[in-house]
């Protein structure tokens, strides 16, 4: 199976009579990017930035981690690259963003990846727009947090997805690129903060949220 194979009927199991659309043993849901936003805008506005980012960077992680796990035994693939690059092809079936790889370059066995490439048509991006208007940093966090769970997974190691470019802060296209967690710098600060916040830094992120809070 290759990841250019992956198509919606073959990954979703529609049950109209329950109401339930199944992948693979668990649930997912349709829910509309307008809902998404509004829900993105309430937590920016009520608890802060830095802990509204947190919250939607482990939805995302969570996500992609699990996705991967499914597709890794839901298919026999021709290759681990497939199964690695069937991620991107989800989140493009799942009209989160269209997803355009640069270059996949991995080496499991060595633990080594340097994966990078292009969004288009970002649903965070252009949510993030509609309501706050041009950002000053890179805003679509479920996305980059979803292609660190996957890659994590994938790999068997901390991987981090950075975005280096973002439609919302006014760059042409937003611009992915995920490397081991330890070959990153300081630019993958903030994403590897994000993600400590809501499990190895509670207290942390108790303070952030406090802050965040007093701030309205």
């Amino acid at each position: 199976m290759k990841a250019t194979d992956l198509k919606m009927g073959d990954l979703f199991e529609f049950v109209p009579a329950q109401g339930v659309i199944k992948f693979r043993e668990g649930r997912v849901l349709m829910i509309d990017a307008e809902a998404i936003g509004r829900m993105r805008e309430l937590l920016i506005k009520n608890i802060g930035h830095e802990a509204a980012r947190a919250i939607l960077s482990q939805y995302g992680y969570t996500n992609g981690y699990y996705d991967a796990l499914k597709l890794q035994n839901l298919y026999r693939w021709d290759t681990e690259i497939d199964w690695l690059a069937a991620g991107p092809v989800m989140h493009t079936l799942e009209g989160i963003v269209q997803v355009e790889p640069r270059e996949i370059s991995v080496d499991r066995a060595k633990k080594t990846i340097n994966m990078h490439g292009v969004w288009r048509n970002s649903y965070e991006a252009e949510q993030h727009l509609a309501t706050f208007g041009k950002a000053e940093t890179a805003v679509c966090w479920t996305q980059t947090s979803y292609a660190s769970g996957y890659a994590t997974a994938f790999m068997g190691c901390d991987c981090i997805c950075i975005e280096e470019k973002c439609v919302a802060r006014g760059d042409p296209e937003c611009y992915w690129h995920i490397r081991r967690k330890e070959d990153w710098g300081a630019e993958a600060a903030p994403y590897v903060r994000a993600l400590a916040l809501l499990t190895s830094d509670k207290e942390e992120f108790r303070r952030v949220l406090g802050a965040g809070t007093k701030a309205e």
